[in-house]
């Protein structure tokens, strides 16, 4: 009810005649969907977190900081797809640097994320967009 009164000053004039039992009702709605939320997104059969990272050094490290706040919160995740590797082109020395520092960071993130399964898709010579591009992305990471 005290946090009720709070939230009805900060609302417009205009918004508050709501009675205090509709904003206790509508805030005790609220949260039973947070609930049934929570509930959904912590049961693995039901729902996976996917994360996507390219394989660089801050991508790597904000995907394992974000990986470990997640399990913190018993959200499940199926697993992490990691874009944009540089693809190997024979005869490119900037392209080989770059494929060797992708490869490490990809080496690194494999060993910290224990069982959870690491896709790759290398750079690609065109924008992912629109649904049939996005079901092509689908067929080279599940087939």
């Amino acid at each position: 009810a005290k946090m009720g009164r709070l939230f009805k000053r900060l609302l417009p004039r205009s918004s508050r005649a709501i009675g205090e039992v509709e904003l206790e009702k509508g805030l005790s709605d609220g949260r039973e969907r947070i609930g049934a939320l929570r509930t959904l997104l912590t049961d693995p059969e039901r729902a996976q977190i996917m994360l996507v990272t390219i394989p660089e050094a801050m991508s790597v490290l904000e995907t394992l900081r974000t990986l470990e706040l997640l399990a913190k919160q018993g959200l499940p995740v199926g697993s992490i797809v990691v874009n944009q590797l540089q693809p190997d082109h024979a005869g490119c020395p900037h392209c080989a640097r770059r494929r060797a520092i992708h490869a490490r960071e990809l080496d690194g993130l494999r060993e910290r994320v224990g069982a959870v399964p690491v896709k790759v898709i290398e750079s690609l010579p065109e924008e992912i967009r629109g649904g049939e591009a996005l079901a092509r992305l689908a067929d080279r990471l599940w087939g």
